[in-house]
């Protein structure tokens, strides 16, 4: 399953920053393909501002998710910096009822995750 995010756009302190990309999902595997930067507003040195490509995967087992991505530089940086690699181990428990004897419905904690067709929120 092919989906997509116009996921974020954020404006923190004069910095801003927008994110669109693409996972696709075949069970227990998801790959995607992100971009960062601003495309249509110019940086500081009045080029466009651009920050990375993201390239991930995600290996979903169970409860237990691993995921790995590389965020490679394409803004003016990329010769100061090798990129960034990131590891994302997750692990989904069901939360438990606070009482003995008090049934409540179990409930995941929602976690960011590489393989949902629900969505980048369980």
């Amino acid at each position: 399953m092919l989906s997509y995010a116009f996921h974020d756009y954020r404006i923190q302190g004069g910095i801003s920053q927008f994110d669109i990309g693409l996972n696709y999902h075949i069970d227990p595997v998801s790959i995607g393909v992100w971009y960062r930067g601003k495309p249509f507003q110019d940086g500081v040195t009045g080029l466009i501002d651009q920050d990375a490509l993201i390239f991930s995967m995600g290996l979903y087992l169970e409860s237990f998710t691993i995921g790995y991505s590389y965020d490679f530089t394409i803004s003016e940086l990329s010769t100061a910096s090798g990129g960034a690699h990131e590891i994302a181990l997750i692990y989904e428990f069901v939360a438990k009822p606070l009482h003995r004897g008090v049934k409540r419905k179990n409930r995941l904690i929602p976690c960011p995750t590489f393989n949902s067709n629900k969505g980048f929120w369980n």
